[in-house]
């Protein structure tokens, strides 16, 4: 009698541990078919890989995706995911498709345009500061 309350309890103990990784699985391919439609693309096939790049010591689930991007290059990819971490690139690379070559800058313009920018960016940001330090000082 004994034996056989020990033999049910591991068999519903495994029966819970396959559940919980069917619902697992689930999530991450719905996780990653979303993380990859929010930047334009389309997942075509997304597999479990548990020995994937990157999987030794690591904690998160490890699945070999191959995606087409929203300029119609078709990538393989490795993806790790969990409910905390997110989704994530360990790897990818583009398998086919051309996208078209960029068009030629003026790089001299640009970076004058991103000096100013930033120059901008640094004046509001010192201004940030200057208030921040007034409003820890309080009312003198």
């Amino acid at each position: 009698m004994e034996g056989l309350l020990v033999l049910l309890l591991f068999t519903l103990l495994l029966f819970a541990v396959i559940g919980i990784r069917v619902v697992l699985d689930r999530v991450d391919r719905g996780r990653i078919r979303a993380y990859v439609a929010d930047r334009g693309g389309r997942a075509e096939e997304i597999r479990w890989d548990p020995f994937g790049y990157g999987w030794f010591g690591d904690q998160n689930r490890i699945y070999r995706v191959t995606y087409v991007n929203r300029k119609g290059n078709r990538h393989v990819a490795t993806c790790k995911t969990s409910v905390l971490a997110g989704v994530y690139w360990a790897e990818d690379a583009k398998v086919s498709g051309d996208s078209p070559p960029a068009a030629p800058r003026d790089t001299a313009q640009d970076f004058d345009e991103e000096i100013c920018r930033l120059k901008e960016e640094n004046a509001q940001l010192q201004d940030e500061v200057g208030r921040l330090r007034r409003q820890m000082r309080g009312p003198q």
